[in-house]
């Protein structure tokens, strides 16, 4: 290998491994905020609340067939606050925690019909 090509190749290796590290940041980051935050309603990230989808409720089924979106059972569903609730529409999918006796407290996730 001639110089030239010696030293784009120490480049485009130094490129790779900060982008390496850069992740490795990010998700050490973001597993210490999953750990500390963990089994807490109001948890979140730059912004963003996660959630673990629990159920297969709104997974790709003949009952289900129709909607655009689907979740299965341990996806990860990634929210955001909207500052205005009147501009949702149907068709979203909303988070939120619930109110209903036999749920009360746990946080749901629908489709908005």
């Amino acid at each position: 290998m001639n110089a030239k090509t010696q030293k784009i190749m120490n480049i485009v290796s130094k490129c790779f491994l900060g982008i390496v590290l850069a992740f490795a940041i990010f998700m050490m980051i973001f597993t210490i905020v999953t750990v500390v935050t963990v089994d807490q309603n109001e948890r979140s990230l730059f912004g963003h609340r996660y959630y673990i989808v629990l159920s297969d409720s709104m997974s790709k089924s003949e009952e289900n067939k129709d909607m655009e979106i689907h979740f299965d059972a341990g996806d990860i569903i990634i929210a955001k606050n909207v500052s205005d609730p009147a501009a949702l529409k149907e068709g979203d999918i909303i988070s939120f925690i619930s109110q209903n006796i036999d749920s009360y407290g746990q946080t749901i996730t629908h489709m908005i019909y």
